[in-house]
């Protein structure tokens, strides 16, 4: 019957703590890209406007922007509810877009305008979509971290490994 020999581990070192470093890296942005996209999604209704107030503003620009104050109600479910929204009329990402020379339509009662809310809570409508593209960079970082990781596994651990690994 043959001696058993000790396995001796190998004490994990700078390689290793790379590694798990690049692999956290990885999964923070990829966490917050699903848990953007997880959230359910907002739906629409149609709402009415009640009044609306645009002003030509400078804030020490050679081009004036419009700043829109617009009161509106929707229903929903055979309810009522009523917002305000103020700030600058977005000219593209929103269901309501419209071009700057085509923002005195709001002035319009008839305008379409659409309302977003959440099926959890329609009682907070929104006009337009707030992420601004915030999924597209927690997948592009995730991705883009993914790949340093999968380079590092495929080609520089296994080298260093290689070349760092105790005489026994």
């Amino acid at each position: 019957m043959a001696l058993q020999q000790r396995k001796r581990r190998q004490k994990a070192g700078l390689p290793e703590f790379v590694a798990v470093v690049l692999v956290c890296a990885a999964a923070l942005p990829a966490l917050a890209w699903w848990h953007s996209s997880a959230r359910p999604p907002y739906r629409r209704v149609r709402g009415r406007i009640l009044e609306c107030e645009i002003r030509l503003t400078h804030y020490n620009a050679t081009k004036g922007l419009n700043k829109v104050k617009l009161a509106y109600e929707y229903s929903l479910g055979g309810n009522t509810y009523s917002a305000r929204w103020q700030g600058f009329w977005p000219a593209a990402e929103s269901p309501n877009a419209l071009p700057p020379d085509q923002i005195e339509a709001l002035h319009d009662k008839s305008f379409p305008l659409v309302v977003l809310y959440k099926p959890g809570d329609p009682s907070h409508g929104v006009l337009h979509y707030a992420d601004h593209g915030a999924p597209k960079l927690y997948a592009g970082l995730a991705l883009g971290v993914l790949a340093l990781a999968v380079l590092y596994f495929a080609l520089f651990y296994p080298t260093w490994r290689e070349r760092h690994r105790p005489a026994w």
